[in-house]
């Protein structure tokens, strides 16, 4: 097993796929699903390397999309720096580029230590957390998941696995980890590890955190 250091200022490919996901978070008290709206973009003005937009709000309509006339809350995050955050702010975004590195291992995996000193009671209200991660293959499967770096253990529900080849890649996300994750100050990292023989790679991962 290793574990690696993680960079915080980057340099990406200026050729970064246009990707949109949504999810559900649990209910609000309204009966509407919270819906968020994660889009990686290219490097430009804004964002010299390259980032995410998080778009959020309730599915009035309960069609399962996030539709323009729902959105209620908009955050950039530029790749190599982490969102900040208001007491007003509906979601706050932790990220991290673990370097594209590439591994082989199907048993213990590469370990990167994305989040150091995380503590989930730092934020209050919350309604979900959401790991997502950007990976490839050469072949095999990549698995994908966060890693409790302080206990040893891998943290319940986040596994994630990616099959696309690099061209081809997304931003694939796990369920709603938020009861999860330890309840005191961990260092947390996240796992990287092949199916089958071949190699695996893993780019940038997020936390989403969501509050009501």
């Amino acid at each position: 097993m290793k574990f690696m250091k993680t960079m915080k200022t980057i340099i990406l490919p200026a050729f970064l796929l246009f990707i949109a996901i949504f999810f559900s978070c649990k209910k609000e008290n309204n009966g509407f699903n919270s819906l968020v709206d994660l889009q990686e973009t290219a490097p430009g003005i804004d964002c010299i390397n390259g980032g995410i937009v998080v778009k959020s709000g309730l599915d009035k309509n309960r069609n399962n999309l996030l539709d323009t006339d729902e959105v209620t809350g908009v955050k950039s995050v530029c790749n190599g720096q982490n969102g900040t955050s208001t007491p007003t702010d509906k979601q706050v975004i932790l990220s991290d580029y673990t370097g594209g590195n590439t591994t082989t291992s199907t048993t213990t995996g590469d370990i990167y230590a994305t989040f150091p000193d995380f503590d989930k009671n730092n934020y209050q209200n919350v309604d979900s957390i959401i790991f997502c991660a950007t990976a490839w293959s050469y072949g095999p499967k990549a698995l994908i998941e966060l890693y409790n770096i302080s206990d040893g253990v891998v943290i319940d529900n986040s596994l994630i696995t990616a099959t696309e080849s690099f061209n081809n890649r997304k931003i694939h996300k796990s369920s709603n980890i938020l009861n999860n994750l330890p309840t005191s100050k961990k260092e947390i990292g996240v796992r990287i590890r092949s199916a089958a023989a071949g190699n695996t790679a893993l780019g940038m991962v997020y936390l989403i955190i969501y509050k009501k």
